[in-house]
């Protein structure tokens, strides 16, 4: 019998928060967030906001749905975004089986 096992993926919110909730799953259960990490901002508006992913060191990462919904709750809403029409797959790393 050949069964065909999903690929999951781990949310990629530790990269946003430094701890990484501990959910794993499909990509459709995903959604792309752009961010600009807090080291980055004040450089950032120095520059007048300028510039876009990826040359203004914003970064992309594929969350658990409900864990980009509490990020951008945290967040200001000029520093993060969701990406609906991006394809989760391409920005998460795939789980190691």
């Amino acid at each position: 019998m050949n069964t065909t096992h999903p690929i999951t993926y781990p949310c990629g919110c530790g990269d946003w928060t430094g701890y990484r909730c501990n959910w794993t799953g499909p990509a459709d259960e995903m959604i792309v967030v752009e961010w600009m990490p807090e080291h980055l901002r004040a450089s950032h508006e120095a520059a007048g906001n300028s510039g876009c992913w990826p040359h203004n060191g914003s970064e992309r990462i594929a969350v658990k749905r409900s864990c980009a919904d509490l990020l951008m709750e945290d967040d200001e809403e000029e520093w993060a975004q969701t990406l609906p029409d991006l394809d989760p797959a391409t920005y998460a790393e795939r789980e190691e089986s």
